[in-house]
C-alpha cells in the first residue's frame, strides 16, 4: 500500500518550513509527498526545491496559479499511490499520522479522522466516533460528521476519485462540495477516534479571517452543484435527506457571517438566498429549524435580524 501526500502551495512562506518540517517527521518512509507550487510569487516555492533536495520522498512540481482545488486535482493525477491525502502548506501533522496510517482500513473508499484547531483565544479538538459505514448505513458517517467538511483530514483510495470523477470543484467551500459528492459514491466509509491534523484557524492572511461576499455565493453554488449531482445519482433516501441538511447546515451556518459586510452587500446576499432558498431544507437543531421556517414565511432579510 503507497500513500501520496498532495501540498498545494501558494504565498505561505512564514508557514510552509514548519508544515514541511512536521510532514517530513511524521510521515511514512516509503510515501511520495507532491509539492504543488500553485504559481506562488514569494518564496515558498525556493523552500520547496529545498526539501526535494534533502528528502526524496518530496516531489516539486510548478504550475500556474489556478486556485487550490486546481492545484490539489493537479496533484491527483501526478500521484502514483493507492491512497492520496491532502494537506495545507500552513498547517501541521503530529505524530499520531502515523498511526493512522499503521492502522487505517484499507478496504474502506475513506479513512475520516478528526482534527485540532488553534484559534486567536482557544484550542478546539474534533473527535469521530470510532465505526464503520456502508450500503445503506453511510448516511450515518454524515450524521456524526457534520462539522468535519475538511479534506485534510480523510485518506481517500485513489481510484475512489478517479472512478467517480471526485476531483475538486473550484472556488470558496471546495471541501464542503467534496465531501458531500464523496457520500454519494462511497461503499464503505471508516471513521476513527483519531486525531493527527492540526489546523491554524486564525492567522494573518488566513483564508478564514476575512468574510467577504464572494464567499457567501459560492457557498450557494457549492450547494447548488452538489443538490443537482445528487438528483442524478441513484442512492437511498435517508442519505439523500441527509444530505439535503447537510446542504442547508452549511449554507445556515456562513449565513451568521453577513453581518460582517456592509449593507449594500448584505443586500446582495439575502437576493441571492432568496433565490436559491430551496436549497436550505428543515434542520434537525431546534433554532436552525426556527431560521428555515422564518425565512421561508418572512424572507431570510428579516429572519437575519432576529439571529445575526
Amino acid at each position: 500500500m503507497k500513500l501520496s501526500i498532495i501540498v498545494p502551495i501558494y504565498n505561505v512562506e512564514k508557514y510552509i518550513s514548519k508544515s514541511l518540517e512536521s510532514i517530513k517527521k511524521y510521515t511514512p518512509k516509503d510515501c511520495e509527498i507532491l509539492l504543488i507550487d500553485d504559481g506562488t510569487t514569494d518564496e515558498s516555492g525556493k523552500i520547496a526545491k529545498e526539501f526535494e533536495s534533502l528528502d526524496n520522498r518530496f516531489k516539486y512540481y510548478h504550475k500556474e496559479n489556478g486556485g487550490l482545488s486546481d492545484a490539489r486535482n493537479f496533484g491527483i493525477k501526478k500521484a502514483t499511490g493507492d491512497f492520496v491525502c491532502f494537506f495545507d502548506s500552513d498547517d501541521l501533522i503530529d505524530e499520531n499520522f502515523l498511526l493512522a496510517i499503521e492502522n487505517m482500513d484499507t478496504d474502506a473508499d475513506v479513512n475520516w479522522y478528526g482534527y485540532t484547531a488553534f484559534y486567536l483565544k482557544n484550542t478546539k479538538k474534533i473527535e469521530l466516533e470510532d465505526d464503520c459505514f456502508s450500503g445503506g448505513e453511510i448516511f450515518k458517517a454524515l450524521e456524526i460528521s457534520t462539522r468535519k467538511n475538511s479534506a485534510c483530514t480523510k485518506i481517500f483510495k485513489k481510484s475512489f476519485i478517479t472512478n467517480n470523477n471526485l476531483y475538486f470543484n473550484s472556488g470558496f467551500a471546495e471541501d464542503f462540495n467534496m465531501t458531500g459528492r464523496m457520500m454519494l459514491y462511497a461503499k464503505k466509509i471508516h471513521t476513527h477516534n483519531l486525531s493527527y491534523y492540526l489546523y491554524v484557524a486564525e492567522r494573518e492572511g488566513s483564508i478564514m479571517n476575512v468574510y467577504k461576499k464572494r464567499r457567501f455565493f459560492e457557498i450557494i453554488d457549492q450547494a447548488r452543484n452538489l443538490y443537482l449531482e445528487m438528483q442524478q445519482v441513484k442512492t437511498n433516501r435517508k442519505l439523500k435527506k441527509r444530505i439535503c441538511q447537510y446542504i442547508g447546515f452549511n449554507i445556515l451556518s456562513n449565513y451568521r457571517f453577513v453581518k460582517f459586510l456592509n449593507k449594500d452587500e448584505r443586500e446582495e446576499c439575502f437576493k441571492y438566498l432568496e433565490k436559491n432558498k430551496y436549497l436550505v431544507k428543515t434542520q434537525k437543531r431546534f433554532v436552525l429549524k426556527m431560521v428555515v421556517l422564518f425565512g421561508r414565511i418572512f424572507g431570510f432579510k428579516n429572519t437575519f435580524k432576529f439571529v445575526k
